[in-house]
């Protein structure tokens, strides 16, 4: 059973890792009556770091002193994290201070792992793309082989995000000459799933009370999702989209179901999202795991009566769930690079939430920001 004790408002909440959703998380933080301490690259001249009542930076090359993260957990009474690639060893010095951290160290060792999320998805019965470990050239591995007679990818097992850290291998291709180019880390060759189309649920997750009054998880989702190159491009909710494969019968159970699987197996204190795939004959097939606030669940903030980010406040300090209803529809687009520019047109746009993160350069792939159009069932 969880450690059932409130941290009550008035106290102060850390966060790993100060970009735009630790910014989110502190915005929610602060309508429940907490302040926020964020530590992470950026400081205070970072997106959370702008809302944050305490912000300071790691060194350039990661590291925290001892100095340094002794003053963060003097300040905090639970931490939070916004990113899942956060280092296991720093979370790991924190929780041996005697301050949890939601999600608990063990939670990100298998995130941060491709492999170990699909093993762990497959030990469970949830269905996975044919996949292998390559992490030692074999008889399949080396100069001149090929892959099998399907399309693949080549994906590194750990720091892949929006795209990165994999690449296509067309039928017939090169394993060795994609895992040259990924410069011979650990990889998973993944068998291509063509899609119909690709959606993800959000758990926010307590361990139960002992006498169970709290219900132990609520539910977000599914969410239609649309990328490019790599990078989330749309979500919508509810699905209305022309694919047939989310309309067969249990689709949006299935992936509800798999996804509060793994949340329980994990014992998630916080949130998870999860990624899959739905091929055209209605499977829904596990893709990975995010074990913090996900892109997708942005419309929360303007379409549920608990954003997905208050959510997570209330999981982290042990109160009662907020309503996950969702009262309106909404479609949310990121606003990537030099889009940014256009925020006006946005701005003037009614039912719209705008949403700045306050990032100084607008490179190429980098989310800005993202807007939400939304309305209510009546309109539609």
């Amino acid at each position: 059973m969880r450690n059932t004790q409130i941290i009550r408002p008035g106290a102060v909440l850390g966060i790993l890792g100060d970009g735009q959703l630790g910014q989110m998380i502190a915005i929610a933080a602060a309508y429940l009556g907490y302040k926020v301490a964020v530590l992470g690259p950026g400081g205070r001249d970072s997106p959370a770091g702008h809302v944050a009542y305490w912000a300071k930076a790691w060194r350039p090359d990661g590291v925290v002193s001892e100095e340094l993260l002794d003053e963060f957990c003097r300040l905090v009474s639970v931490v939070m994290i916004e990113w899942e690639n956060i280092p296991v060893s720093l979370v790991e010095r924190i929780e041996a201070r005697g301050i949890p951290v939601r999600p608990s160290s063990n939670v990100l060792r298998i995130a941060q792992d491709r492999l170990f999320e699909k093993e762990l998805a497959e030990s469970l019965g949830i269905p996975v793309p044919t996949y292998r470990n390559i992490e030692v050239r074999t008889q399949d591995v080396g100069p001149g082989r090929e892959t099998t007679d399907r399309a693949s990818i080549l994906k590194t097992r750990r720091d892949g995000y929006d795209g990165k850290g994999q690449i296509r291998i067309p039928r017939g291709g090169s394993i060795e000459d994609a895992w040259r180019h990924l410069k011979y880390v650990p990889c998973i060759l993944e068998e291509a799933v063509f899609f119909e189309c690709e959606m993800s649920v959000i758990v926010a997750r307590s361990p139960p009370t002992a006498d169970l009054i709290i219900p132990e998880a609520v539910v977000y989702g599914p969410f239609e999702n649309v990328h490019e190159n790599g990078i989330l491009r749309q979500t919508e909710y509810p699905v209305t989209n022309d694919h047939a494969a989310l309309f067969f019968p249990g689709v949006a159970e299935a992936a509800r179901n798999a996804a509060l699987t793994l949340a329980m197996n994990l014992d998630i204190h916080g949130l998870l999202a999860v990624e899959f795939f739905v091929d055209g004959n209605g499977q829904v097939i596990f893709n990975e795991t995010a074990p913090r606030p996900h892109n997708s669940g942005h419309l929360t903030i303007e379409c549920s009566d608990t954003s997905q980010f208050e959510q997570y406040v209330r999981a982290a300090c042990n109160l009662p769930w907020g309503s996950e209803h969702f009262h309106s529809s909404g479609r949310m687009i990121n606003i990537i690079g030099e889009e940014v520019s256009e925020w006006m047109d946005h701005a003037r746009q009614p039912r719209t939430g705008l949403h700045l993160y306050g990032k100084g350069e607008a490179k190429s792939g980098r989310k800005m920001g993202h807007v939400t159009h939304h309305w209510t069932y009546d309109d539609e």
